[in-house]
């Protein structure tokens, strides 16, 4: 995405949030490791996502992360579906376990052992997909192996949002009386009588208003 006029009107510590964002899509975190304050962190994240510019800017800087790391859409789905549609029949052998008799010196049959139960499969047997979806391998006491998978609900979960399967958002319409719009009275007006001037001018920076228009939503707050 080529870089846009919006682009160029973002502060050096709005750039910043939209390249932490991506991190991790916290915009709390994001913030504070932008370098605003903890105590306006949440509100100011959340009120910088809502800007246009903003929203362009995290667009273009996943873009380019793309283009660095050659991560898209697809290649997260298939890495998803390895795990997701992993079987455990592909990695382990199992079968009923049997005796194994010898004759002793009385010329009775006894146990001297089992055969069968569960094995692993050599690795050149398991297919790549299923290699993928390892999470972990260990040795433990006398040789024993231990191999643990990713989690499958977690990526079931997430290819079900990107095929519509599952709708990341659903959207409820909730009207009032007779269909009518509901009335909204604001009875929980956000208290900043409690924050400081710096925090204050702080968070009328991230909302667009130069020092003197923050003072006076505080002083209407």
């Amino acid at each position: 995405m080529a870089a846009t006029d919006n682009s160029r009107k973002l502060t050096p510590k709005q750039k910043r949030f939209c390249q932490e964002y991506i991190i991790d899509f916290n915009a709390t975190k994001a913030a504070i490791r932008a370098g605003y304050s903890e105590k306006t962190a949440y509100s100011i994240g959340h009120s910088l996502l809502k800007k246009v510019e903003i929203q362009e800017e995290i667009e273009k800087q996943i873009e380019l992360r793309t283009e660095r790391t050659f991560v898209n859409a697809d290649r997260v789905v298939q890495e998803a579906a390895k795990i997701a549609f992993s079987s455990i029949a592909d990695l382990i052998d199992w079968q009923k376990m049997k005796p194994i008799y010898e004759e002793d010196e009385n010329g009775k049959d006894k146990v001297v052992g089992y055969e069968g139960g569960i094995s692993f499969k050599e690795a050149e047997n398991m297919p790549e997909s299923l290699k993928a979806a390892i999470s972990e391998i260990s040795e433990g006491p006398f040789g024993t192996l231990k191999i643990k998978m990713h989690a499958k609900m977690p990526a079931i979960e997430l290819l079900a949002k990107h095929t519509g399967v599952l709708p990341s958002v659903q959207k409820h319409e909730i009207t009032g009386k007779d269909g009518k719009p509901i009335e909204h009275k604001h009875e929980h007006d956000i208290d900043l009588s409690g924050l400081s001037e710096a925090a204050l001018k702080e968070l009328g920076e991230a909302l667009g208003f130069d020092n003197d228009e923050g003072q006076d939503e505080q002083r209407e707050a």
